[in-house]
């Protein structure tokens, strides 16, 4: 699952794209389960999950800082969306011939 985050932080602008471990890196600092961001097929998550979130991706690049200390300068999250796709369930094109199914 990869869900791509745009933040703002100690004045600077900046996006990133979760990957596995970031998810696995909350799980372990909000002793959650990754399945308790979904409630059927829409993603419940909140603000302080984008920030571990955003902070996880941003130590995974090589920040040192610890989350708390992180926290105090992050300005704004500003957007998220999913970035994943799944090829395995392509949309109907809008030539198709519903007929011949």
């Amino acid at each position: 699952m990869k869900i791509q985050i745009t933040y703002t932080h100690a004045g600077v602008a900046g996006i990133v794209t979760t990957l596995p471990a970031d998810f696995i890196r909350w799980e372990r600092h909000t002793k959650q389960k990754f399945s308790d961001l979904w409630q059927g097929d829409d993603m419940r998550i909140g603000l302080e999950d984008l920030a571990v979130l955003t902070w996880a991706a941003l130590v995974r690049a090589g920040t040192n800082v610890p989350f708390e200390i992180w926290l105090d300068s992050l300005d704004s999250i500003d957007d998220f969306s999913d970035g994943d796709t799944n090829p395995t369930q392509p949309e109907a094109s809008k030539d198709s011939d519903s007929s011949l199914l």
